[in-house]
């Protein structure tokens, strides 16, 4: 099938039609492995646009993309519409935690609760949005047809809590996705192996018969060291953690050294958190003493390649996957994977580039006068001297704080990225719909990757400072 047929554009962008045609051949390659291409796309390739060349190619086999955050998810659901208008009858739909989308604003747990709840002979509340979307095991018929109205009008997930008036929206989501040809998920979904077979097996997902496409895949191997990884405050650990493991880096000695019965003590409290502390333990992962305790696998290797070789085809996508031999490395411990590296698509006339020697983000300099006053020059600069939008990303929300009322001080509209995510499409459509506003946000956060800008929306942007972590023991032992 010609690539034109799915390809949802009048024209190509620089570089994009050979990284779709890569894909394309991926999803095409009948291999006793199962195919993985790792693909570094700058910003403006057109990377969402791959959905189309797994599409002209997936046959019978369902399509899951792996989204890191909620804000991405309307940027593919976009693209489904513009393929549906040439005619093509692709059915997709997505799955969003429970809190977002809980018409009663209940907790995961308070939700569970109430599930739980259903069908029993009980005094007390129940939830009237997921009694309306059963009967009995069955999904209900209000339900059913929640589902199909998701699968035809591809709501976002904000208007899809509006439309589930007596439905409870969750419930829609996961009968819709039963039926649909392209699922979004989020990386716990997948990279987490007990909800991704909890899940999976929900949404009646074969996952032989799955070809996986990871957006922002340069965050998976942080995203599996969270998951497989458990951290304790010193506050936290100062009646069951003796003082001298200060120094350990091995389980099996730490292990030694607690008390096993004050353990089982604050389990009782704490039981989630405790059950995957102990199982960390015995599983010989790796321990840090820097803050508190920190035991888990900086190895995503064993976890990732076991996934890449359960699905049909693994499709990886990342504005920043660079070097690509250094992350084939990293999440596969040696030659996995076919790598495609695309060059920036915009002219370097285009491009003004510009470097302050003098200020710093660094923790030794951040606080000195000279060099708040170095960063608030700059920031005044981007403000008063650009027409248009803005954008500010600081290396964290404590950053942020620090100059988010400097930054509202010009007479223009300011937006602050929120912390609770159910915020972010409120805030996104309101600041693309404006004009000589400013955006502030967190490098790697919800407003800095994975959204669309569209048609000339940011007129420049400024990243104060570089956005990596601090280099601790633990980052040598990754890098080792």
């Amino acid at each position: 099938m010609k690539l034109e047929d799915w390809f949802p554009y009048e024209h190509f962008r620089p570089y994009q039609r050979e990284m779709l045609e890569a894909v394309k051949e991926a999803v095409s390659t009948k291999s006793i492995q199962s195919p993985v291409l790792m693909i570094n796309a700058p910003t403006g390739v057109g990377k969402t646009s791959c959905i189309s060349a797994v599409l002209c190619e997936r046959g019978t086999r369902k399509v899951v993309v792996v989204l890191r955050t909620v804000s991405q998810i309307e940027v593919y659901l976009e693209e489904i519409r513009r393929i549906r208008e040439k005619g093509k009858n692709v059915k997709v739909s997505y799955l969003v935690g429970r809190e977002k989308m809980c018409k009663l604003d209940k907790s995961y747990s308070a939700c569970e609760y109430l599930r739980v709840l259903y069908g029993k002979e009980h005094e007390g509340e129940t939830c009237p949005y997921y009694t309306a979307s059963r009967r009995g095991r069955r999904p209900s018929e209000d339900a059913l047809l929640d589902a199909f109205k998701l699968i035809r009008d591809i709501p976002s997930p904000d208007r899809l809590k509006e439309m589930c008036s007596r439905t409870c929206p969750y419930e829609v989501m996961r009968i819709a996705s039963r039926d649909a040809d392209v699922i979004l998920l989020n990386y716990n979904h997948v990279f987490d192996e007990e909800l991704r077979d909890i899940v999976f097996e929900w949404l009646d997902i074969d996952l032989r018969e799955t070809i996986l496409v990871v957006d922002e895949a340069h965050n998976i191997g942080n995203a599996i060291s969270s998951i497989n990884s458990v951290h304790f405050s010193d506050e936290e650990t100062r009646d069951w953690i003796p003082e001298d493991v200060k120094g350990i880096t091995s389980s099996d000695e730490l292990l030694k050294r607690i008390d096993i019965d004050k353990v089982v003590e604050k389990a009782e409290s704490d039981e989630r958190k405790m059950k995957k502390f102990l199982k960390l333990l015995h599983s010989h992962s790796i321990v840090s003493t820097e803050s508190g305790i920190w035991v888990g696998e900086i190895d995503p290797s064993p976890h990732l390649t076991k996934l890449v070789d359960s699905v049909s085809v693994t499709i990886m996508l990342s504005g920043t996957f660079y070097p690509l031999d250094a992350y084939e490395l990293y999440y596969f411990g040696g030659k996995r994977a076919d790598k495609l590296s695309l060059p920036n698509p915009f002219p370097r006339e285009n491009r003004l580039v510009l470097v302050s020697k003098n200020a710093t983000t660094h923790s030794s300099k951040r606080r000195k006068r000279q060099n708040i006053e170095e960063i608030k020059a700059h920031l005044e600069g981007m403000i008063e001297g650009i027409e248009g939008n803005v954008a500010i990303y600081f290396t964290s929300y404590e950053m942020l704080e620090d100059y988010a009322d400097f930054c509202e001080g010009f007479g223009k509209r300011v937006f602050i990225e929120p912390k609770d995510a159910r915020e972010v499409p409120k805030l996104l459509r309101e600041f693309i719909h404006s004009n000589n506003s400013v955006l502030i946000g967190v490098c790697g956060g919800k407003l800095s990757e994975g959204v669309d800008y569209p048609r000339g929306i940011l007129k420049g942007v400024c990243v104060v400072g570089l956005p990596f972590s601090a280099y601790t023991k633990m980052q040598r032992c990754i890098n080792e």
